[in-house]
């Protein structure tokens, strides 16, 4: 395998939960970055990704790091 190409991203999100039509508590705001690697596989048609996030909220001073990774058919 080889890389093919590196992209990321900057985010910005807000938002709230709710459950039962009951908001859970405050509006929530977050920054984040994303990068995501793209790696054929054994053929020039199929790809997979390899997806890594970090995102902070704002409110309540936690952060999450994501990772994945996705295959398309």
């Amino acid at each position: 395998a080889s890389l093919h190409s590196i992209d990321g991203s900057f985010f910005y999100d807000v938002g709230r939960s709710y459950l039962f039509d009951q908001p859970q508590g405050v509006v929530d705001h977050a920054v984040g970055a994303g990068l995501y690697f793209e790696i054929p596989l054994l053929s020039l048609v199929e790809k997979m990704t390899i997806r890594t996030e970090y995102g902070y909220s704002l409110v309540n001073e936690t952060s999450a790091f994501w990772f994945g990774l996705y295959r398309a058919f």
